[in-house]
């Protein structure tokens, strides 16, 4: 169960039987005002047939101090840039125009790109892509050399990157004991910069007959 100021989301019946680890391969959109509903909550139940369900545990993510973290933590970098395909980019803003921005942040000058974009002026130093990429790359989805350098520099700054969180799940009603794991991530869109890329699929294989 996913609770966000109003909104409450899930279903008991996409429960898995007989399963200490289940892998539910689910992807959620919610739509919230922060900071006016900010905390997300995640609840997981067993699941009981008879008598009301028990829950497990929950964990609780502050959405406003991922918002407003300086180490890009509203969405994590992926280690390519690709305009199309299963991995195509999923931020709203550009690794070119992210750059722009940390460096702002920073009080730095702008980055500045060569025509051809395969070489970029930052913070003092020269970065060429070809010191990033020792051969011409031939997956056939990757975007525009200015995108591609302006992401492996931001690969360097200490900002968040793309995972798979795992969180600890807690209960009241045993304060303190670890009641088991969950890993998940979540990705924060601002409405203001348009829409996001396309959603993962996540969903658990299914074996072929």
């Amino acid at each position: 169960i996913l609770k966000l100021g109003q909104t409450k989301l899930g279903s008991r019946d996409s429960y898995y039987p007989n399963t200490l680890d289940p892998i539910f391969g689910m992807m959620y959109e919610l739509t919230c005002n922060i900071p006016l509903e900010k905390d997300l909550e995640i609840q997981l139940f067993d699941f009981d047939l008879i008598t009301a369900d028990d829950e497990i545990g929950s964990t609780v993510i502050d959405l406003e101090n991922r918002l407003l973290s300086g180490f890009g933590a509203r969405c994590g970098l992926s280690k390519s840039y690709c305009k199309s395909g299963p991995f195509k980019w999923r931020d709203q803003m550009t690794p070119s125009y992210l750059l722009y921005r940390y460096a702002k942040q920073k009080g730095l000058p702008p980055p500045v790109f060569d025509l051809e974009g395969d070489s970029l002026y930052y913070n003092g130093e020269t970065f060429k892509l070809q010191s990033f990429e020792s051969a011409p790359p031939t997956y056939k989805h990757l975007g525009p050399k200015k995108e591609r350098l302006a992401l492996y520099i931001l690969n360097t700054q200490g900002l968040v990157p793309e995972h798979v969180e795992t969180r600890t799940l807690h209960s009241n009603s045993q304060p303190g004991i670890d009641q088991g794991k969950i890993q998940m991530w979540v990705d924060i869109f601002p409405k203001m910069l348009g829409p996001p890329g396309p959603q993962v699929n996540i969903s658990p294989r299914k074996p072929k007959r």
